[in-house]
């Protein structure tokens, strides 16, 4: 396919996201009407949502490719501290798609508003004036047209569901309402990830503080609370945390 055979634009490029005004010059924002598509892909996607968050961003992504009329290509881009990372892609040319627009710093996934429930919509990617460095790139990997929503909500680092057309004026009223939806079951994802890597650094600090309690009861001859508040103790006078203080102890085999 010709699409797998253009070159890679080179490593991702962290960035500072930032939000632009709306465009001006034209309306780049219009969707067709049109009647809606059967949505099996997205009942099951519904049926089958249980929290986990393991594989479901890619599973978002290949659900908005089989039932938003016009896609072509989808991503899940996240913000962390240090950047843009593209967490899910259908193919690699969508991953292309969201990498172009990290090497320019350019493009619907870096202007989008920080508002949660933002959405950037682009009939043509390439006559957009919006984004000039990114639209050669688009016309390049022969994205057509773009339609991106904002996840989340204040609290989580931003995330954006693209969704990309490989023609310009692809996507009708009908596209936007079910990537509305798809970007809400992505924000719940990433928020189910987050209670679960918050509650595993949880656990392992508790399994972390149990293990050094025991080596100081037993060298000692402490009581589980006396053995505790040597630890508390030891934390507060070195300004060290609780965790930091019982994983020396168990690596050096003493107190820091």
């Amino acid at each position: 396919m010709a699409d797998e055979t253009r070159a890679d634009h080179g490593a991702l490029i962290r960035h500072r996201t930032v939000a632009t005004p709306p465009p001006t010059g034209g309306d780049h924002g219009t969707l067709a009407l049109v009647e809606p598509q059967g949505m099996s892909g997205l009942h099951r996607l519904v049926e089958e949502f249980d929290l986990r968050p393991t594989g479901h961003l890619e599973r978002i992504v290949q659900t908005a490719v089989a039932e938003i009329e016009g896609a072509r290509w989808a991503t899940i881009t996240v913000a962390d501290e240090s950047g843009l990372v593209t967490r899910a892609w259908t193919d690699r040319v969508a991953r292309l798609i969201d990498q172009a627009q990290q090497d320019t710093d350019d493009g619907p996934v870096i202007t989008i508003p920080a508002t949660p429930g933002a959405v950037v919509h682009s009939c043509d990617l390439v006559a957009d004036r919006r984004w000039p460095r990114f639209a050669p790139l688009a016309r390049q990997l022969g994205a057509g047209a773009a339609l991106c929503h904002r996840l989340g909500h204040q609290t989580r680092p931003m995330g954006v569901l693209s969704v990309y057309a490989d023609r310009p004026a692809a996507f009708s009223v009908d596209s936007d309402r079910i990537a509305r939806l798809l970007g809400l079951y992505a924000g719940i994802a990433l928020d189910s990830e987050a209670v679960h890597r918050n509650f595993r650094s949880t656990a392992r600090t508790r399994d972390v503080i149990g293990q050094a309690k025991g080596i100081l009861m037993e060298r000692l001859q402490l009581s589980p609370d006396r053995a505790l508040a040597l630890l508390v103790d030891r934390s507060a006078a070195t300004r060290s945390s609780l965790r930091d203080v019982a994983e020396h102890l168990i690596a050096a085999g003493e107190l820091s």
